[in-house]
């Protein structure tokens, strides 16, 4: 491999856990192909590190993606292949058979996202310098969970970057989950991203064991808001609530359907396909109250720039779900934006109750599932957030 050298800047990232560099990070002597795998020197210490170089066509991605530290006579296929097998040892022995086995640089595999069900794997790559080894890469993955692997290509994603287009795989016609010890399928005609969100499952876990300390909750209205597959309801039916609302503005039906007969509640939810603002305007003009509401929306944006429209979505959002919080309820909020922080998320809160004269006081906070690895909440890859509130 040949060598490319660290700028003060490339350095002081590295040092820091940074596994994205850009131009400005590192020297380069010679014309990179796409995806070519380097050895990254910093000169002041002589410390050497893995590398890709990722430049793609639209200039916008991180120009090289740092692996890990320098092992000698170590080739791209033993290192992909160490680095997955560490993975999967580590986050079998914690979640089971279901769960992100790669979450990106975190996992030392930038740009790599693998998710493992009980019946199949879902891979998606966006880097030159791993797909450049995307077959290796299922073929362990396989190897190491049992079961077949599929990639979920973002086809738009490789148009931009220049990346070579594949046939797509026929991945199966569901997905099946175990997750907190409650059963899934999601068909592959209604899946987002890579299937399913493994990101709030520990707070998910948490949701529902504040409900069974609680035995009037249980039987009180409870909704479960951007519900997807229903996993929040899900978990807040195991333990003790009589009936939950499901609602969501794509059309989730058969798969809610099918998720509560297999876990025996069949009798015990509903879905309502509608969009979520609209339903919490109509519940609060009617003046109906929930005992328990789980609100878990999408990312309200993708960049930096876009922060301001996101505050003001979760400040209308917020207010609307105290609108029609019962006395002596519970919010449960969860949010994947990852440019918008847990305190000003807790401000919006405290504001928004001030509003409408409601006490609100703090349960529990969360964060993201340890599959989804990451550092602590500094750490670039954390994005995920959990607050449970009480409302009086």
């Amino acid at each position: 491999m040949r060598e490319v050298y660290l700028t003060k800047t490339g350095a002081q990232k590295i040092y820091k856990g940074d596994y994205e560099l850009f131009n400005s990070d590192f020297d380069i002597s010679f014309r990179p192909t796409p995806g070519e795998w380097v050895v990254l020197v910093n000169t002041k210490n002589q410390l050497k590190y893995y590398a890709c170089l990722n430049e793609g066509l639209s200039g916008k991605r991180p120009s090289l993606l740092v692996i890990q530290h320098l092992v000698i006579n170590e080739n791209p296929e033993t290192i992909i292949e160490n680095n997955l097998t560490r993975a999967y040892q580590f986050k079998k022995e914690f979640f089971g058979d279901c769960f992100r086995l790669s979450h990106g640089g975190t996992d030392n595999l930038p740009s790599v996202v693998i998710d493992c069900y009980s019946n199949c794997s879902l891979i998606q790559i966006k880097s030159f310098g791993l797909d450049n080894y995307r077959n290796h890469i299922k073929e362990v993955v396989s190897n190491l969970t049992g079961n077949e692997s599929f990639f979920l290509d973002d086809k738009k994603f490789r148009e931009e970057e220049g990346m070579p287009i594949f046939e797509c795989d026929e991945i199966p016609s569901y997905v099946e989950i175990e997750e907190n010890e409650i059963k899934y399928k999601i068909s592959k005609d209604v899946m987002q991203k890579n299937g399913y969100y493994f990101d709030h499952r520990l707070n998910r876990s948490k949701a529902a064991n504040l409900v069974s300390q609680n035995g009037s909750l249980q039987s009180g209205n409870a909704v479960d808001l951007f519900s997807y597959v229903g996993s929040w309801g899900l978990n807040l039916l195991k333990k003790g609530c009589t009936y939950i609302e499901f609602v969501d503005q794509g059309d989730f039906t058969n798969d809610i359907k099918e998720n509560l007969q297999l876990n025996d509640w069949s009798d015990k939810g509903t879905f309502i396909r509608q969009d979520v603002f609209k339903f919490l305007d109509e519940k609060a003009q009617c003046d109906e109250k929930y005992k328990i509401i789980c609100c878990d929306p999408p990312a309200f944006c993708k960049s930096i720039k876009k922060k301001r429209n996101a505050i003001d979505g979760y400040k209308k959002l917020i207010n609307k779900c105290i609108k029609i919080a019962d006395e002596k309820s519970i919010i449960n909020f969860g949010s994947c934006t990852k440019y918008v922080d847990i305190i000003e998320l807790m401000e919006l809160f405290k504001t928004e109750s001030i509003k409408n004269n409601r006490k609100v006081s703090l349960l529990d906070i969360g964060t993201q599932g340890g599959d989804h690895t990451n550092t602590g909440f500094t750490d670039k890859s954390n994005y995920i957030k959990y607050l449970a509130y009480y409302v009086e």
